[in-house]
């Protein structure tokens, strides 16, 4: 259970630190839910705006360029982060609708809204991600105009991944050795669990 409440609430918050310290805590999904409510501003976190600016408003030019292997986990945290930074363009209740039913695949009664709150919160995320992340990630397509090759520089001269190692562990393979069929596939195929080199907040 631990690993499941920690990537719903690593991709809520887009914090490792956070989001371990609320899976140790919680009992249950239920529960966990209940935190992340008590705990996240109900509003949106960052915009679209802030986002490109983030990452696309100049050319690539690192400050900080890691070796070889650790290029490999740093595309890997690019990746992730991106990925959950663009989730906190939505308010709260959208992004955890999100994530609990399309994302994990669980029951959205976890979510104690209606089947119409539901449904409506999940149209706008989906389609919202569709126009943003589906139109130009090149997990989606290669022929898409943002990839975490290029974007590396910018993301670790901007202080977004830090300087050191990434806490979240990587597979041994690309970070683009495959193509999402699907924004939702793409979020479903992210490589998150509890770090355990965070002992001060291990699950």
């Amino acid at each position: 259970m631990h690993d499941q409440a920690f990537r719903i609430a690593y991709l809520a918050s887009a914090d490792v630190r956070l989001a371990a310290r609320l899976a140790r805590e919680s009992s249950n999904l239920r529960e966990l839910l209940r935190q992340l409510n008590d705990e996240l501003p109900r509003s949106s976190q960052c915009s679209w705006q802030q986002l490109e600016q983030l990452l696309r408003s100049d050319t690539t030019t690192a400050t900080f360029t890691p070796g070889a292997g650790a290029r490999h986990e740093f595309l890997w945290e690019l990746k992730r982060e991106c990925l959950a930074l663009t989730l906190q363009c939505f308010p709260l209740a959208q992004r955890l609708a999100f994530i609990v039913v399309d994302i994990c695949g669980l029951n959205g009664d976890l979510l104690g809204c209606t089947k119409n709150a539901l449904g409506v919160r999940l149209t706008r995320v989906r389609e919202r991600l569709e126009e943003t992340v589906g139109n130009r990630c090149g997990h989606l397509n290669r022929t898409h105009p943002c990839s975490c090759n290029s974007r590396l520089g910018i993301a670790m001269r901007k202080d977004m991944l830090g300087k050191h190692l990434p806490l979240l562990e990587c597979p041994r393979t690309p970070h683009d050795a495959h193509i999402s069929r699907s924004v939702k596939a793409l979020y479903k195929s992210l490589p998150i669990a509890c770090p355990s080199i965070l002992e001060e907040a291990a699950c």
